[in-house]
C-alpha cells in the first residue's frame, strides 16, 4: 500500500497542474546560482531568523522530514518578510523546473483555499500558508556538500547541493490535496 501512495500523489499533482496558475514565481535569471541566493537570503535574515535557517549538515535534523502539518524544523515563511521569503522561494525554485516551482508555490497557496473550503477561521493555524518551513544544513560557503529544505503541509523538498549543483533532490514530497483540486470531497 505505501509503494502506491506516493505515485498516486504525484498523478494526482500532474491532474490538478492547473488549479493554481497564479502563482508568481521569483524569476530565475535573477539570481545565477545558488550560492548567490543563498548569500542574498542570508545577509537579509540577521541572526535570529538565521539561526532558525540553519543546521549542522551531519545533524539529526537534516533527516526529520515530514509533509504533515506540524512545528518542525527551520524558519517560518510567515516570519520572513515578503521580500525574504521571495529570496528563500529563489532559493528553491533554482533546484526545480520552472513546473516543479510552480507546483510548490502553488500547495503553499493551497492552505488558504482550504481553509476557506473548510469553513476555518481567518486565525486558524491548522491551515495557515505562514506554516511553510525553509532550512538550509551546512554551509553553503564552505566548499563542501550543503542542503537545503523546504516543508510544511502536503510539500516535502529536500535538495543536496555541492559547488552550485543540485547533487541529489530528495526525499521528496509534492501532492494537492483531492479537496484541494476542488473535485470533490
Amino acid at each position: 500500500m505505501k509503494t502506491l501512495f506516493l505515485p498516486a500523489c504525484l498523478l494526482f499533482s500532474c491532474i490538478c497542474t492547473n488549479v493554481y496558475p497564479q502563482s508568481k514565481l521569483p524569476a530565475k535569471a535573477s539570481v545565477q546560482t545558488l550560492e548567490q541566493a543563498a548569500r542574498s537570503l542570508f545577509f537579509d535574515l540577521g541572526k535570529e531568523k538565521l539561526s532558525k535557517l540553519t543546521a549542522p549538515f551531519e545533524g539529526e535534523q537534516r533527516f526529520d522530514w515530514h509533509f504533515v502539518p506540524k512545528e518542525r524544523f527551520g524558519l517560518k515563511l510567515k516570519e520572513m518578510t515578503p521580500a525574504q521569503q521571495e529570496k528563500a522561494f529563489a532559493l528553491v525554485n533554482l533546484c526545480l523546473s520552472n513546473e516543479g516551482a510552480r507546483k510548490a508555490k502553488g500547495v503553499v497557496e493551497l492552505e488558504a483555499i482550504l481553509r476557506e473550503v473548510e469553513g476555518r477561521a481567518v486565525n486558524d493555524t491548522y491551515r495557515d500558508t505562514g506554516n511553510f518551513y525553509f532550512a538550509v544544513f551546512g554551509s553553503p560557503f564552505a566548499g563542501k556538500p550543503w542542503a537545503l529544505r523546504m516543508e510544511g503541509h502536503h510539500v516535502s523538498l529536500n535538495f543536496m547541493i555541492l559547488n552550485n549543483r543540485v547533487l541529489s533532490a530528495g526525499p521528496g514530497f509534492l501532492a494537492p490535496t483531492r479537496r484541494g483540486c476542488l473535485m470533490g470531497p
